[in-house]
């Protein structure tokens, strides 16, 4: 199984924060298909339509040009159907000067008229076979029988027929006095200037078309493309559609420029996608922080719950309003700090008992011996008749006693304790026989201090027995100081005996900081007890040079009743 190191990287998002990031993405994977789905609906609509727009203007030109057709064929109708035409052709007057009146009078006039008003009508032609029509102009020619045969008049299905780049209409003359089995008495030719009837049809419309007139079998007859003047060839067009001229053997094909074509649609769809984008974008944040803040606010109230409990405050439950997840595992935890608080509880009553064990084992350890040897001295004393010192001695235990025991309190203040350790120390000078000094320099406002019950007393039995009883060259001096220094307490026990080697030094402080109790002198009792009211900061160090001394010196911090923890 792989295991997770210190050194791994932890994810800094929160889970609000990856929330909106999965919500941002899954909303950014739906806009973009969105607005896919959407441009290629609106661009296939948009192009539909302006196919139809297209489709609707190249018919309205076709219609344009059927238009002027149909108005050409309606007037070869009526020349066919004018009387003086029908009488010239069929008999005319015998008197040249007579026909010359009919033809300038009645017929040139009606064909001049019609051609001059219509610029696209390139020729105008009346063809008769009576040798009797005596007049030749542009308008009226002769062809003899067999000369110009009535089926080439009729070679092709359409009343339109082309010729080169012009349209040819011809049209039959009957008289109304004969038959209509009887052949015509003549025809009637009119031929059309194509380029002009189709730029004509063009000159109102703006699609800028491309045109291509072809014939049925395919043959390319007119471009407007090919004449000048008009939009330039595109290197790709679009085709729009066919329309066949009614009447006509002619199909016309319409094209644009594909740039002209697809121009401006990609810009109107995103003036449409934009906004809607922009409104589905606000409306999904406000639900996102509607959402979020329902989600994750369980959530966030147990983070700072859990908060609290990393800053050591397990006196919290926690109420969750919501019945989710977040609420089985707050009840969960709920459950967990009340376990904790027991455990605490359990393990401040054995540790509390365990001090109350080792204090009492101290004292057990130490009264003994000490009555015993100070019950001596008294009986000695007794045997002296020195009943001024008896009273004394017995006066100092009585005191250090009382003070020892402290009415069964863990606390103290520096003040009890050093009244216990110079009732102490006032009884072993006189059972040494006042055979060293003794020096106090204390810090009285230091004194109102609260400290653990019976902390000193142990280290000036060790400097008295260890270190100024080994003496025996010099008399023993013993110092006691209380002082402040950098925020703490010190108090220092000194001694002028014959001090510790730099070995023996080190092995009494490892021993003070570790879990044993082979000091042998009360000190680790006294160690442990100040390290766990205070922390691992706080406690007893000895420091010594050979033949200097010893001194032991106690760090505590500042306590007084409002900040006693036990």
């Amino acid at each position: 199984m792989q295991k997770h190191t210190k050194n791994q990287k932890k994810t800094s998002f929160s889970i609000r924060q990856k929330l909106i990031l999965s919500y941002t993405i899954l909303l950014f994977i739906c806009g973009v298909l969105y607005s896919l789905f959407y441009y290629w609906n609106s661009s296939r609509y948009l192009k539909n339509e302006r196919m139809m727009l297209y489709t609707n203007s190249a018919a309205g030109i076709c219609q344009n040009i059927e238009s002027q057709l149909h108005g050409y064929s309606v007037f070869s109708m009526v020349v066919s159907s004018n009387q003086d035409i029908q009488h010239y052709l069929d008999a005319p007057p015998e008197d040249i000067l007579e026909q010359r009146n009919i033809v300038s009078d009645r017929i040139i006039p009606l064909l001049e008229s019609f051609q001059i008003l219509n610029p696209s009508v390139h020729d105008l032609t009346l063809y008769t076979s009576n040798p009797g029509n005596q007049i030749r102009t542009d308008y009226i020619q002769y062809f003899a029988p067999g000369e110009l045969e009535i089926d080439n008049f009729y070679r092709n299905k359409y009343p339109w027929e082309i010729v080169d780049d012009t349209l040819v209409q011809h049209t039959s003359i009957f008289c109304i006095y004969r038959a209509y089995a009887e052949p015509p008495v003549g025809f009637f030719e009119m031929v059309l200037d194509m380029p002009g009837i189709m730029q004509s049809a063009l000159s109102n419309n703006e699609m800028n078309f491309q045109m291509n007139i072809s014939t049925p079998n395919g043959t390319l007859v007119w471009s407007n493309a090919e004449s000048p003047g008009n939009a330039p060839k595109a290197d790709k067009m679009v085709p729009i559609t066919r329309v066949a001229i009614e009447n006509t053997p002619l199909t016309v094909d319409f094209s644009v420029p594909a740039e002209q074509f697809y121009a401006g649609i990609s810009n109107s769809i995103l003036r449409n996608i934009l906004p809607l984008l922009l409104l589905c974008f606000v409306i999904s944040g406000a639900f996102l922080f509607v959402y979020l803040r329902i989600i994750t606010q369980n959530i966030q109230t147990l983070t700072g719950i859990i908060n609290k409990i990393d800053q050591s405050n397990l006196d919290i439950n926690i109420d969750m309003q919501q019945n989710d997840e977040v609420s089985v595992l707050a009840d969960c935890l709920n459950k967990m700090l009340k376990r904790i608080n027991l455990l605490i509880s359990d393990i401040y009553e054995v540790k509390e008992a365990e001090k109350k064990a080792e204090l009492d084992a101290l004292r057990a350890q130490i009264n003994p011996h000490f009555l015993y040897n100070t019950m001596d001295v008294i009986n000695w004393m007794s045997i002296s008749g020195e009943t001024e010192k008896i009273r004394r001695v017995t006066g100092l235990i009585s005191q250090y006693y009382r003070t020892m025991l402290n009415h069964g309190e863990f606390y103290t203040t520096l003040a009890e304790e050093f009244s216990n350790i110079r009732a102490y120390i006032n009884i072993q000078l006189i059972m040494h026989a006042h055979s060293f000094d003794v020096m106090y320099d204390c810090d009285e406002k230091l004194l109102s201090n609260k400290v653990p019950n019976f902390i000193l007393q142990p280290a000036v039995e060790n400097a008295i027995l260890h270190g100024i009883g080994s003496l025996t060259e010099k008399r023993g001096m013993l110092r006691i100081v209380l002082r402040e220094s950098d925020g703490c307490i010190f108090v220092d026990i000194c001694d002028n005996g014959m001090g510790l080697t730099k070995k023996q030094q080190q092995t009494l402080n490892e021993m003070l900081l570790s879990d044993t109790t082979t000091t042998g002198y009360g000190l680790h009792n006294v160690q442990k007890r100040i390290q766990f009211v205070f922390g691992d900061e706080y406690g007893i160090t000895l420091s010594s040079e050979p033949g200097e001394g010893c001194i032991t010196r106690f760090r505590l911090p500042f306590c007084t009743d409002e900040t006693v923890m036990l």
